[in-house]
């Protein structure tokens, strides 16, 4: 009998072929293998992301010690105008160590030198709090969470100097890129420098349209009618319509207002939540000027280290920069 018969009728008995349950048990077996690579790269990734929190890129010249640089005669690019930059903290709601954390970053790594303000009911205590050349603008207390929200519609107002174009920021945005490199981008856009310009919302169930933590304005009337235009839509029922702000410029949009907002590229802003890995997928293929540090993961067990480790390596940053 042929060697290959003798091999599956050995002993005088067929051999039978593997079942159903047998390749089941298989496939079962490899899914979980893989699943628990998955977790172990998305725990490693996680633990990367909270010890390493922040990708700064600061303005070239603000790392640089060499003395014999080559000028250049050049004149510069044309950037968006900017005099001013703002952060609110009022009321119980007011986070002095990560609003530090950020107007730092926005001196040392964006490499803003020019007006920085804080508009608060705290006295000097935002200033006093952190070394970041920060003045305050001292506002009465308010009631309503919204009418806090509402003085960064009227902030062309509020500022001192009266300043033709301003910043609003956030205190959980926390620039990482060169300021400069920024504005510059923005005048490249299709018709210059907006009146008003913000970032889309993060991708989620009851996110908005646009995320009201970073709002570019310019004194024109423009946007003058827009920002009135939602003030006024979030002061509906003595503020107590809204509980998000941008829920009340949802509102203003739906009624064909403010349709000289621009929305600025997705590539120069990442959303760090509470799961970590997508910011650094985001982060490694995009270039982001600013992270934005959602109440998701300033909520979990992991913010104390990651706030110490963006304080630590803003503190490297600002090392560095002193030696020159």
């Amino acid at each position: 009998m042929p060697r290959l018969i003798k091999s599956v009728y050995a002993g005088g008995k067929r051999h039978a072929p593997p079942n159903n349950q047998d390749a089941w048990k298989w496939m079962l077996a490899l899914v979980t293998g893989l699943l628990g690579v998955g977790y172990l790269i998305i725990s490693g990734i996680g633990i990367m992301v909270m010890h390493h929190p922040l990708h700064l890129r600061p303005c070239p010249r603000s790392i640089s010690c060499s003395s014999s640089e080559p000028t250049s005669s050049a004149a510069p690019a044309p950037a968006a105008p900017l005099d001013a930059i703002s952060y609110i903290c009022t009321g119980k709601g007011c986070n002095l160590k990560l609003l530090c954390t950020s107007a730092t970053a926005l001196r040392r790594a964006a490499g803003w030198e020019g007006p920085l303000y804080v508009i608060t009911d705290q006295g000097d205590a935002a200033t006093a709090a952190c070394n970041a050349q920060l003045t305050p603008v001292p506002v009465p207390q308010v009631t309503h969470q919204m009418h806090m929200k509402n003085m960064k519609r009227n902030l062309l107002s509020i500022l001192p100097g009266s300043p033709a174009a301003a910043l609003y920021i956030d205190a959980d945005v926390v620039p990482v890129g060169c300021l400069q490199t920024f504005l510059e981008e923005m005048a490249r856009a299709p018709g210059g420098a907006p009146d008003l310009a913000f970032f889309h919302d993060n991708f989620c169930l009851g996110c908005n349209t646009f995320n009201g933590g970073f709002v570019y304005q310019r004194d024109t009337p423009a946007a003058r009618q827009c920002l009135a235009d939602w003030d006024e839509e979030s002061s509906s029922n003595n503020f107590t319509k809204y509980v998000k702000d941008q829920d009340a410029l949802d509102q203003v949009l739906r009624n064909k207002m403010c349709t000289n907002i621009r929305a600025l590229p997705w590539s120069a802003t990442t959303f760090v939540d509470s799961a970590l890995w997508p910011a650094w997928i985001r982060m490694s293929i995009t270039t982001p000027y600013f992270l934005h540090f959602t109440t998701g993961v300033r909520l979990g067990s992991s913010w104390d280290t990651m706030q110490s480790a963006m304080d630590s390596q803003i503190s490297a940053l600002q090392h560095q920069q002193s030696r020159c």
